[in-house]
């Protein structure tokens, strides 16, 4: 695997609402305020679900925002790593690795490194 310096393609919501007024309508009205405040899930475990889905699904352009929004939800890093190992098996190596970068990412700007992550 090679080390690149470039960022996980993220959506800038207000490039979002210059191209689709209405679909950023849409997704601030329909999955920001009704999906995300629904209360038979936490927001945390929304997060996992989320992350899971868009890794499963090789849907990149998600990953910063919801990673980054799931540790702020509650999720742990080590519970980040240990979704991208599980999901290293379930939905494919080359899948979980596409996730790294941005995890990566996300733990850096918190300043968390490899030695508070499980190990085995």
């Amino acid at each position: 695997m090679t080390h690149e310096n470039h960022s996980t393609p993220r959506v800038d919501f207000a490039q979002v609402a210059a191209v689709s007024p209405a679909l950023a309508e849409y997704t601030r009205k329909h999955v920001i305020d009704d999906l995300w405040s629904r209360s038979g899930l936490s927001k945390r475990d929304r997060s996992l679900v989320t992350v899971a889905a868009l890794v499963a699904r090789g849907q990149e352009v998600g990953y910063g925002h919801y990673i980054d929004g799931a540790l702020d939800n509650g999720v742990t890093p080590g519970e980040l790593s240990e979704l991208l190992l599980q999901l290293a098996f379930y939905a494919g190596w080359p899948n979980a690795l596409s996730a790294i970068q941005a995890a990566h990412e996300s733990l850096v700007k918190r300043g968390i490194d490899a030695s508070g992550l499980p190990q085995r």
